[in-house]
């Protein structure tokens, strides 16, 4: 007997058998809701990272965290943002948490755009 493959399935069936995320280290729930956690290195445990609307909010937390556990050769999700990356204080969880959760915020990638820098104001004529 023989195994059938992604390759193989009919088109509107292989979106159901396709990863739920294109992004390292999310995931989404049965819920809907997008996840981020990275494992600490050199242990077993996993550092969370929080719950989000969108994959892209969860990728930009992962990033964060990734770059500060992992440093500067790390494979990240949005490798064009990394100097906009949140800087942490040290390596706690819960310091790895909030950088995460400011980086998924400062990406603009929620309902609301946040943008990194304020834009210019300009003056009504």
């Amino acid at each position: 007997m023989t195994r059938e493959t992604n390759q193989t399935l009919p088109a509107d069936m292989k979106e159901a058998h396709e990863p739920a995320a294109k992004y390292r280290g999310v995931r989404k729930r049965k819920w809907g809701k997008w996840v981020s956690e990275i494992r600490e290195p050199g242990k077993k445990t996993r550092i969370w990272l929080g719950s989000y609307e969108a994959p892209e909010m969860a990728a930009a937390a992962y990033d964060a965290a990734a770059l500060h556990l992992r440093g500067p050769g790390v494979m990240l999700n949005f490798p064009e943002m990394v100097d906009s990356l949140p800087r942490l204080e040290s390596s706690s969880p819960s310091d790895v948490q909030l950088a995460a959760q400011e980086a998924a915020i400062r990406g603009g990638f929620g309902s609301e755009r946040f943008d990194f820098e304020p834009k210019p104001k300009t003056e009504p004529n």
